[in-house]
Order: structure tokens, then C-alpha cells, then sequence
């Protein structure tokens, strides 16, 4: 006779095999209500580990990827749980059940077994028996075995978990015992005003006990309506929030420098101000705050690029004023182009006009402004930020920021003009432009070209 366990081993790998043949066609909604089902039967500690990179918000293709490699990641865990448990689960006792068994019996099976042999449940397993009650809008839907799976496809199944996870031991177990009260009898009940009070008041002490004012029928959200509510603000946010969480912490911290060089003073002292609270230094945040501070800032900075304090004169991708289609810039006067960068130059503060300026004088020629390594390499030279840091304190007050901007104006003349020249005459017209900044930050322009200055 085929044991219990060997029978649920069979099941699991021939679901995996199920999902490993039809993942490509399955849609966006059906990888997610996998994910969640499947999560809904894990350990605390394995959702960390697996799921940290994972959201609701990612493109088809990349919850397709994802869910190619889940499903063989839980089916090994749901084996081991499964191995793990004593007896071969015959008895059917709290303690020998798997989480999947838990999740395929109903509301008054599981509360039965409680009343009967205690609460013999992890906390995250009871906190996921209270939290099924509270999707429950329908008096009968407690003795529907298939309710957990259903459970799993609204929102508040989850938000009621995380507002039970923080509920101490003893306030979770004062709920349970309340709850047990409630449902006594609830199989001997027969008529629907009975069933309705029973069911209302199982939820008015689950929203008494966490302070939840809504009805749970008004606040259980859409059927499989992304999850969380209100994360991210588009699928591209969700998407770099994925690619993020894949990279090394180094690669994390040079990435956030160059978004960071991105901002303008104001933006970044936002940006930065919570984090600044709670962190000594950018460089001993963890990786989870970096993660989220990166968010922030790609929030702000939209499409800004690395290369747009050049390509803002070469194709029109202005900075702060909406940027120009690049064929119409092309086909724009000098005058036109240059009146469209005196007003995106309005908008800059003395830090971006520093960081403009900065990056032309440490040029070595032309072409290394359009190299973007060259320019990534920038942010780290100790140069890069000397001479930006002189700019500012040269020209910190109102005079001196006027003046800033003036200049700033007229180096946009001038890397137009350097732009309509040909060959080596580009080279000739960024002497002069550097030329133009060093003599008014007191810089000789043959100190720059000074191995100190050069980036290699």
C-alpha cells in the first residue's frame, strides 16, 4: 500500500512537471495565483530566502523566467517538509500536518482540530487561519475545503497576515481562544440571520484586535489585484526593483552614484533625508536600503541619462523642460536650440552646473565626452568632486550664482558651436570651452591636462 507521504511526493513532482511544460503559456495572472498559493504554504524563513526577488509587478516574460525556477525550488521544499514531519501523517494531529495539508482544509476543520488539541501551530500558521476568516464574506465558505486557495487571490489575506505577524503571543492566542468561542456549534447552524451575526462577529473581533475600522467586505480588494497595494507606481519601477535585487552590493553602491549625479541639490536632500536618519553613511546601508533609496531616486531623476549633459546640445534631451524628439532637434535653427538650453539652464541649480562644468574640463578630448565609461569612471575621481565643491563655494551667493548661470549660458553657446564643427575642430572648440570655465574657477587649463586630472 502506497504511504501518505509517497502519495502527497508523487502529487508534488507531478504538478512541477505540470507547470515545467505549460509555464510559456501561462498567463500573467496564473503565474502569480501559483506564486502566491505556493507561498502560502512555505516558512517564514524559505519566503525570504526564495521570494525576496520576486513582485507581482514584473513583465510576462520575466514572471515566466521566474516561476521556471520556482516551481522546482518549492517542490524541493515542499518534499523535505513533507519528510521532515513525524509518523507518515496518517493520524492527521495539528503537529504532523504539512502546510499544504493545512491549506486544504477548510475554516472549521482546522478551528475543530485546534479546539480539539490546542493551538499545536506554528504562529505564522495560525496567523494564516485567522487571516483565511477575514476573506471569508460567506457563512457556508467556512466548511469549503477549497476556500485557502481562493483566500490567496485578495489582497487583505495578506495585509490582514502582516498586521497579524506583529501581534504578540499572547494577543494572537487571546484572539484564537475568542474565535473558538465564536465558532462552537457553527455546523449546527441553519438559518441565514444567524449565519450572517456568526460571520459579522468573527470579523468585528479580528478588526477590534487590529484596529481595522472598514468592513473586510469593503477593503478585500479585486480578485488577484496586484500585490502589494500601491508598491510601485508602474511595471518599470517593479521591473528595476527585480534587476536590482539581482546585483552585488559594490555594483549596487556604484549605480546609486551615478543615479545620484543625476539630481539637483534639492532632489537629493529629499531623497536622502530619511535615510540620513537612520544610516551613519551611504556606505553602510544595507542592501535592502539601497535597493529602495535607488527607487527613490529613479522615481525623480524619470529618464534622465548619464550622457545628457552632451546629448542634451547633440539631441535635444533636455533636463529639466520636456525633452525634444530628436529628429525635430536636429532639423532647429542655432538660435532655436540654443533659446530651448537657456531655459532647461533656468531650472539648474549651482551643484548641476558644477557637475556640467566639471565634466568639460576633465575631458581629454571630444569623444571622451560621449564615452560613457569614461564617464561613470568620473564619478569616482576625487577631482570629479574638488573642482564641483569649488564651483559652488566660489559662486554660494546670489551674485555669484547669477554669474554661475551666465556662464553657463554662454558654454551652451559654445558646445553648440562645438557641435556643428567638424573632424579635429571639435577638439579645437572644447580648448576653448575649458578654456572659457577654467579662467573664471582660477584653473590654468594646463593644469588639467595634468595626469592628476586625466581619467584613464
Amino acid at each position: 500500500m502506497v504511504s501518505y507521504k509517497e502519495m502527497m511526493k508523487k502529487r508534488y513532482i507531478e504538478r512541477k512537471k505540470n507547470i515545467l511544460t505549460n509555464f510559456k503559456k501561462m498567463t500573467e495572472e496564473q503565474i502569480r495565483w501559483t506564486v502566491r498559493v505556493f507561498k502560502d504554504c512555505m516558512k517564514p524563513k524559505d519566503i525570504d530566502k526564495h521570494l525576496s526577488n520576486y513582485n507581482e509587478f514584473l513583465q510576462i516574460e520575466e514572471l515566466r523566467d521566474f516561476v521556471e525556477k520556482f516551481a522546482t525550488v518549492y517542490t524541493r521544499l515542499a518534499i523535505r517538509e513533507l519528510k521532515d514531519k513525524n509518523g507518515e501523517n496518517e493520524d492527521f494531529l495539528l503537529k504532523n500536518l504539512t502546510n499544504e495539508d493545512l491549506q486544504s482544509m477548510s475554516i472549521f476543520e482546522i478551528w475543530e482540530k485546534i479546539k480539539e488539541e490546542g493551538i499545536n501551530l506554528k504562529e505564522y500558521q495560525l496567523v494564516r487561519a485567522i487571516a483565511r476568516i477575514g476573506t471569508c464574506l460567506k457563512f457556508d465558505l467556512i466548511f469549503d475545503a477549497g476556500l485557502a486557495e481562493s483566500a490567496v487571490e485578495f489582497p487583505l489575506y495578506f495585509e490582514l497576515q502582516e498586521k497579524l505577524e506583529k501581534l504578540g503571543k499572547k494577543e494572537l492566542h487571546k484572539l484564537t481562544n475568542r474565535i473558538l468561542i465564536t465558532l462552537k456549534d457553527a455546523d449546527m447552524i441553519n438559518d441565514e440571520e444567524s449565519k450572517s451575526f456568526k460571520l459579522k462577529h468573527l470579523h468585528s473581533m479580528i478588526q477590534e484586535t487590529l484596529g481595522i475600522k472598514e468592513p473586510f467586505k469593503e477593503i478585500i480588494g479585486g480578485q488577484m489585484e496586484k500585490i502589494p497595494r500601491g508598491k510601485y507606481e508602474s511595471p518599470e519601477i517593479a521591473t528595476l526593483h527585480y534587476a536590482l535585487s539581482k546585483m552585488e552590493i559594490n555594483d549596487l553602491k556604484m549605480s546609486a552614484m551615478v543615479n545620484i549625479d543625476l539630481l539637483a541639490m534639492e532632489e537629493f536632500k529629499e531623497i536622502a533625508e530619511p535615510y540620513v536618519k537612520k544610516y551613519p553613511s551611504f556606505f553602510e546601508m544595507p542592501k535592502d536600503a539601497i535597493i529602495d533609496f535607488m527607487l527613490d531616486v529613479s522615481k525623480k531623476i524619470g529618464d534622465r541619462a548619464l550622457l545628457d549633459f552632451i546629448d542634451r546640445y547633440k539631441k535635444g534631451r533636455l533636463l529639466f523642460i520636456e525633452k525634444a524628439d530628436e529628429e525635430d532637434w536636429i532639423s532647429l535653427s542655432h538660435n532655436e536650440k540654443l533659446a530651448q538650453i537657456t531655459e532647461d539652464n533656468n531650472f539648474m541649480d549651482s551643484a548641476v552646473i558644477a557637475r556640467h562644468f566639471a565634466r568639460f574640463l576633465l575631458a581629454d578630448d571630444y569623444n571622451s565626452l560621449l564615452n560613457k565609461k569614461k564617464q561613470i569612471a568620473l564619478i569616482l575621481n576625487k577631482e570629479y568632486m574638488n573642482i564641483q565643491m569649488k564651483f559652488i563655494n566660489t559662486f554660494s551667493t546670489e551674485d555669484g550664482i547669477r554669474t554661475l548661470k551666465y556662464l553657463m549660458n554662454t558654454v551652451s553657446y559654445k558646445v553648440l558651436e562645438m557641435e556643428k564643427a567638424e573632424g579635429n575642430l571639435k577638439d579645437e572648440k572644447l580648448k576653448e570651452i575649458k578654456n572659457l570655465i577654467s579662467e573664471k574657477l582660477g584653473i590654468a587649463s594646463s593644469i588639467l591636462m595634468s595626469s592628476h586630472y586625466r581619467v584613464h
